[in-house]
């Protein structure tokens, strides 16, 4: 009982009521999972190690956060947090009371609903971080607590996952601002570590001249988002990045269907179910390719491309921001079709 304790005092899951939630120690997690765009295929992040899964949830704490418009130092309390709390995992099994998700938010306050689906918690934290007075002002551990309302000797555990929560709101907001809280510099630096699609991994291979020659096949929403992404090409991966300088693979995609009105998730396993399924014969221009790459499974796919349209001689052609090194690019999807596990049509 008392390693218990110890367990939850120092990693502990600290809303009202206590969760007790096996922790593996962060120190000597390995990066598991495949998950290309923000989450990467685990990255070191302010000295802490983090896989695919939390890094992914991490970045829909920072697009959440950044779609209602709020400061990005919302985004290093929520990111915080979920750490505190969950350790960025949606924990979607109650193992004690009724606590769910990233922010081990309480069912009967919340709903299970709300409380095991990453997007609808954030949101509800963010609706109660912001009706906390002062809270862009004060320090993160007294504002978090207010909100998650734990045991008085829990409330200023938050406060030490402040570095890793202000780098990643930095890494994963658009733009890269300052995110660590006011007059406080995020040091938001990135260690890149290759996207998990590692197809036509020979650039001198794989880019073409451009786009010249190719014919669009889609709607015309579908040749819209395509014709968006294709003028990026050369533009340079940068792990979690959007646009409009860099990207990486799913955030190219993203971004690509954001230029037309159209909300896509922002992760490779999240986009793998967006839309509706197409077979291999009947993709078009606008249509989303998955393949595990390096790192991830067929349920769990790692990279996205988006089909960008027909050469001359009719075959397709992908665009995608593959990992670093190498700028977003056109490749041949005949070097993919061993490796295909869905195509997702989103317009």
């Amino acid at each position: 009982m008392r390693s218990v304790i110890a367990a939850v005092v120092a990693f502990g899951l600290t809303c009202l009521v206590l969760v007790a939630v096996p922790v593996i120690a962060l120190g000597s997690q390995s990066p598991t999972g495949g998950i290309c765009g923000p989450g990467g295929t685990g990255q070191s992040v302010a000295n802490v190690t983090l896989d695919a899964e939390q890094l992914a949830n991490a970045a829909t704490i920072a697009a959440v956060t950044q779609s209602r418009a709020l400061p990005p130092y919302a985004a290093t309390i929520a990111l915080a947090t979920a750490m505190q709390e969950s350790t960025l995992r949606n924990i979607t099994a109650a193992v004690d009371h009724d606590s769910l998700g990233l922010f081990q938010q309480r069912v009967i306050y919340y709903t299970a609903a709300v409380a095991a689906d990453p997007v609808k918690a954030t949101g509800a934290f963010l609706q109660r971080l912001v009706a906390q007075p002062n809270w862009t002002t004060r320090p993160l551990t007294d504002v978090a607590a207010d909100v998650q309302k734990p045991l008085e000797a829990y409330r200023g555990l938050y406060a030490q996952w402040q570095p890793l929560a202000a780098q990643l709101a930095a890494q994963l907001w658009t733009g890269r601002p300052n995110a660590g809280a006011p007059g406080q510099g995020a040091g938001a630096t990135t260690n890149a570590a290759p996207c998990a699609g590692s197809v036509g991994s020979n650039p001198a291979a794989t880019l073409t001249p451009g786009p010249n020659g190719l014919t669009l096949t889609g709607s015309p929403a579908d040749n819209a988002a395509a014709t968006f992404a294709i003028a990026q090409l050369g533009k340079p991966y940068l792990w979690g990045a959007q646009g409009p300088t860099a990207f990486d693979c799913s955030g190219l995609t993203m971004a690509a269907w954001a230029s037309v009105g159209v909300t896509i998730p922002r992760v490779t396993y999240t986009q793998a179910t967006a839309g509706t399924p197409v077979s291999v014969q009947d993709a078009r221009t606008g249509d989303l390719v998955l393949i595990p790459g390096s790192e991830g499974t067929p349920a769990n796919p790692g990279h996205v491309a988006m089909v960008a349209g027909l050469d001359t001689g009719g075959a397709l052609w992908l665009v995608d921001a593959a990992r670093t090194g190498v700028p977003v690019r056109l490749s041949p999807m005949a070097g993919w079709a061993n490796q295909i596990v869905t195509i997702r049509r989103i317009g």
